[in-house]
């Protein structure tokens, strides 16, 4: 594998002003989808089914859940991309926090891998013993601040890596080494590029501050 960029300097490229309609929600669960069909792939991991749900059916608080191979989602509980001025708006696809559609399938996905890969007598509805392995074995704090618990801690971590695996391992490079140990990344190896186009400069600053 090329070698990881660090996040010690600001990246020098010019980026384009933000395209919002690019970013639509639709596009993002797109994405989404695509990138965890090549994650399963290139790891050989069983396929993770996605079901648009409307709101009109959708009766939890959260924006998504997985349940036996498939992630259910509700686009209009999902996080929009942060805009320049958007001050408190954090979120970007492939960035430390991402509360899109593409990075919601992505977290879901942990899920997915956490259950596919745990022995089958430590299975829970959503999650296996791998999550406490890979917790206890990397001693790192969350990656995001939604880690209520090892489940959750290691489906935020996978997100990470599964759409950035360059930022990962910047942030958290104990972690990032046990996934790789284990999983092929499939994003870029540049973390700016891993952000696509457009991305506000506020939210690559948030990235260097990690």
């Amino acid at each position: 594998m090329p070698p990881i960029p660090s996040l010690s300097k600001p990246p020098a490229a010019h980026l384009p002003s933000n395209p919002v309609i690019q970013y639509t929600p639709a596009n993002l669960l797109k994405w989404g989808v695509q990138r965890a069909a090549a994650f399963c792939k290139a790891n050989k991991l069983p396929e993770m089914k996605v079901y648009e749900i409307q709101p009109k059916d959708w009766s939890f608080d959260v924006c998504a859940y997985w349940r036996q191979s498939t992630c259910y989602i509700c686009l209009k509980h999902c996080g929009r991309p942060a805009g320049d001025t958007d001050t408190r708006n954090w979120s970007w696809p492939g960035a430390v926090t991402d509360r899109t559609p593409y990075g919601v399938v992505c977290h879901e996905l942990g899920h997915h891998v956490d259950w596919h890969c745990s022995p089958p007598e430590t299975r829970g509805p959503y999650h296996g013993m791998l999550c406490q392995q890979i917790i206890e074995a990397s001693g790192e704090k969350a990656v995001s601040g939604y880690s209520p618990n090892p489940a959750e801690w290691f489906a935020e971590m996978m997100r990470v890596f599964i759409t950035n695996h360059a930022l990962l391992h910047a942030v958290r490079p104990r972690t990032w080494g046990l996934l790789a140990d284990r999983w092929e990344p499939v994003s870029d190896d540049c973390w700016l590029t891993a952000l696509g186009p457009g991305v506000p400069q506020r939210i690559i600053d948030t990235q260097l501050k990690r």
